[in-house]
């Protein structure tokens, strides 16, 4: 009954809000009304006050509210208003809380918080402004400056869809404007997404120098993708005489390193003084050359073998050939024809052999490798039934190797996501390879994912015909971990038993 009469108090005052009442309240006294630091401790009128802030964003009343709730440290609460975002000293508070916490996850759990993130500093100009040229700052001499330019380039390509504004805010930043033929050319490949032979030509002349400008210019991650795409594409046709050239480039970018006497000192003040070192450029120029040969050669026989052990010895060494080689079989693996070609039993598994040694080596590459095999996954070949669902296990069969590597969370979330669509046999089938590697004590999340799976209705229908035990054994280990869906574990566990 409480509960009822503090909803409906809740819901007379958002229809019956006047700013005017509200302001005359809060200018009235020397200090802000003492029942609204009451309300600003309890969670329902919190949530009212985020919603009236909302739809009033010129109320001082609420405006001093979102600042007291950011004082009180509940930033994760406000970090999606825009009312949170108009005040300089609640934004400061709250990104800085939200960068303290974003350096602190890893790259699964980095997936989900990300676009909340995204969302608040590109909220306008001013706020994308604001926190790049912060990032830029703590990048030159905070020890965790690749962290903060990972966040820094997913607010950019995040601002990038809705305005070219964004890219040109970053290159002001980074410096590059003063190397005016690397801006050009970098430009170019980023706005065209491909590459041409007259900016190659003119980023090898300048990276050939004997100073060349930072080598950070041409490690921007949308740049390195479309070099690598456009190498690793057998139909695409290169300039032979000047591929070293497109080889140089890309080695150059993700091989030499630059070191700098001073860490504390931002590197433009230190230029003239970097030492580069250069001792892996070669070899990477080499290997890159060799991975793009095996990847466009047909090979036979034995041929196989070498080449496989090739590949995996390039992956494992050279992370930025496991991206191309990962986009050659993306463009082998997507096409519908691919599965009904006479080389399919044999190439095939070689391909998901590849995929499983770059998911072991490459953490970083999860989400590509899983965005690949959904793919590949809903495709429909002109296969009979039978052929079609087996193909589909070898996919489901990646998905779990992929679960088993730490990629988690976003292969549970696909398989619930999808489970009306997916024929039962398989969920069964994953459902119990899980199971088979899986050990407690398991994370919240992952139990509530898996239960949501078994209680589909299709699903749980599906169990019943079957042996249930570690299916019931993993509703006892929930049930006592989640007290909060008790009742809803314990229905499930009695329709399985």
């Amino acid at each position: 009954l409480q509960q009822k009469i503090l909803q409906q108090t809740i819901l007379l005052i958002k229809q019956k809000f006047d700013i005017r009442k509200a302001d005359a309240v809060f200018e009235k006294g020397p200090s802000p009304p003492p029942w609204l630091e009451e309300m600003l401790l309890d969670s329902n009128w919190r949530s009212m006050i985020y919603q009236l802030s909302e739809e009033h964003q010129n109320c001082a009343l609420l405006n001093f509210a979102i600042q007291r709730v950011s004082e009180l440290g509940l930033h994760n609460e406000i970090s999606t208003l825009s009312s949170a975002t108009t005040r300089l000293s609640v934004f400061n508070l709250v990104l800085i809380e939200m960068l303290l916490k974003l350096l602190d996850e890893d790259e699964s759990s980095l997936v989900s918080v990300l676009p909340q993130f995204k969302k608040m500093c590109s909220h306008s100009q001013h706020t994308y402004f604001y926190t790049q040229a912060v990032l830029h700052k703590l990048c030159q001499t905070n020890p965790r400056a690749q962290h903060l330019r990972r966040l820094s380039q997913e607010l950019e390509n995040h601002a990038v869809e809705k305005s070219t504004f964004a890219r040109k805010i970053n290159f002001l930043l980074s410096g590059i404007i003063d190397w005016p033929e690397v801006s050009q050319s970098v430009q170019s490949v980023l706005m065209s997404r491909t590459t041409s032979l007259g900016d190659i030509i003119k980023l090898f002349d300048k990276y050939s120098l004997e100073i060349p400008p930072p080598v950070e210019f041409v490690r921007h991650p949308n740049f390195l993708d479309i070099f690598v795409r456009d190498l690793f594409n057998p139909s695409k046709t290169l300039n032979t005489v000047n591929l070293n050239k497109y080889l140089y480039v890309l080695a150059y970018a993700v091989s030499v390193k630059e070191e700098y006497p001073n860490p504390t000192i931002p590197h433009r003040q230190q230029f003239n003084q970097r030492k580069l070192n250069k001792d892996r450029l070669q070899p990477t120029m080499n290997a890159i050359q060799q991975a793009r040969e095996l990847c466009n050669k047909t090979h036979t026989g034995a041929e196989i073998v070498t080449a496989i052990q090739d590949i995996k010895q390039f992956i494992h060494e050279f992370p930025i050939i496991s991206i191309g080689i990962l986009h050659w079989i993306r463009l082998e693996m997507t096409e519908l024809s691919y599965y009904t070609a006479s080389t399919t039993p044999i190439v095939l598994p070689l391909h998901l052999y590849i995929l499983k040694q770059i998911a072991l080596e490459h953490p970083l590459q999860h989400p590509n490798l899983m965005d690949l095999i959904v793919n590949c996954f809903e495709l429909e070949p002109d296969l009979d039934a039978l052929a079609l669902m087996e193909l589909r296990k070898l996919f489901l069969e990646i998905m779990i190797f992929l679960l088993q590597c730490g990629y988690v969370l976003p292969v549970m979330q696909y398989i619930e996501n999808s489970n009306n669509k997916i024929d039962q046999s398989l969920i069964r089938f994953f459902i119990f390879q899980v199971l088979d590697f899986a050990s407690p004590p398991y994370s919240l999340d992952f139990s509530f994912l898996l239960f949501q799976i078994i209680r589909n209705p299709m699903t749980t229908q599906a169990l019943k015909s079957i042996e249930r035990k570690q299916i019931l054994d993993f509703l006892d280990i929930y049930l006592q971990d989640d007290k909060e869906r008790k009742k809803e574990i314990a229905e499930l566990k009695m329709i399985l038993s």
